[in-house]
């Protein structure tokens, strides 16, 4: 490039070229920043929209469908309808094999596998059915020695002197009056009375000792009303109020609200060896008491005690009557079952439709 040596246009020219060099320098400078700094602000949404990875399942299990918030460390992970278990540190603790998973609780959780409750504990390791330690009573009777009755008939029962009906009263107990055994039970002393099997037991009641005829007791206190709901909170309630809960309420997840549909377990172990369960989904429910020793002919009691007066006297409808099960409709769409099952523990169902 030559520039003029003399002259005012010479010196104009030659400020015009040094202006458009320091112009193009300018540019240039300001282009690379740019990119550069595009460069950094992309790689920063990149960080952002990027999706976090929640847990790495086995290989062969898909990605995570479900995520449960964080209880006592753990989350439930839902894979492919399975359930299985993360840590805090999104890692698989418990691989998903299960039909339905509850939170952690005292260093257990409960799950539903092959239709049966277990527990488990972190590690995956099964730790025992909800039925093992509910077993049979091999005497054939629902009570033993020291063990608690109550008077389920409405007419009360009579105290007497010796087991049998013509021996004399001594006193008359009321429904619902609390009565203890004092003597190991027989089934020497088996009778019939107004139709009903049963046999006669010494107990004491009211600072009194004397003989009553079981068939008119049950194991179960009776319901505080006859004139419970009938419906889903009816034996529920019962259970909770009059028989007590032993431990936590365990909600074992199948299918979570989130889905669409719903389908849930909240089962929870009562004192005496009782288990509740309530299954609850979209269309209705059904609630579950399971009682070791106990008959069908109790059951039966304390569910007609459960039902209203008109229910039970006009507007059940029997679909089963058998020795070992009972089952009957009853009003706006209600159903109850009674069977003894063969490991001898009594399962009551009341369901309905929501």
């Amino acid at each position: 490039m030559i520039f003029p040596e003399n002259g005012r246009s010479s010196t104009m020219q030659r400020s015009m070229w040094i202006v458009l060099l320091i112009g193009w320098f300018l540019l240039i400078c300001t282009e690379s920043l740019g990119q550069v700094s595009v460069q950094k602000s992309q790689r920063r949404m990149e960080k952002i929209e990027r999706p976090q990875k929640l847990a790495e399942p086995p290989s062969d299990s898909g990605h995570i469908d479900y995520l449960s918030p964080f209880v006592n460390g753990y989350a439930r992970a839902k894979v492919r309808d399975l359930w299985g278990y993360v840590d805090m540190n999104m890692h698989f603790v418990v691989t998903p094999r299960f039909d339905g998973a509850s939170d952690f609780q005292n260093g257990k959780a409960l799950i539903l596998g092959a239709g049966k409750m277990k527990f488990v504990s972190p590690d995956g390791t099964v730790l025992g059915d909800l039925d093992e330690t509910r077993n049979d009573d091999t005497t054939g009777l629902s009570y033993r020695l020291s063990d608690t009755l109550y008077v389920s008939s409405r007419l009360g029962v009579m105290l007497r002197e010796y087991p049998r009906l013509n021996a004399d009263t001594t006193a008359v107990l009321p429904y619902g009056t609390p009565v203890e055994v004092i003597e190991e039970p027989t089934t020497h002393r088996l009778d019939l009375v107004d139709n009903v099997r049963g046999y006669w037991v010494l107990v004491t009641a009211r600072q009194e000792d004397g003989y009553v005829f079981d068939g008119f007791m049950s194991k179960l206190p009776p319901p505080d009303s006859i004139l419970e709901d009938q419906f889903m909170g009816s034996l529920r309630n019962y259970s909770l109020r009059q028989i007590g809960a032993l431990g936590p309420m365990y909600r074992v997840e199948v299918e979570p609200r989130d889905y669409g549909s719903y389908h849930v377990y909240d089962v929870q172990q009562l004192h005496g060896g009782m288990l509740l369960t309530v299954e609850m989904f979209y269309e209705g429910y059904e609630t579950t008491l399971e009682v070791p020793n106990l008959s069908v002919r109790e059951g039966l009691t304390l569910i007609h005690a459960l039902l209203s007066q008109n229910a039970k006297d006009n507007r059940i409808s029997y679909r089963t009557i058998r020795e070992d099960e009972i089952g009957f409709n009853y009003e706006f769409g209600g159903y109850c079952s009674i069977k003894k099952l063969s490991n001898g523990i009594l399962r009551i169902k009341m369901g309905g439709s929501l």
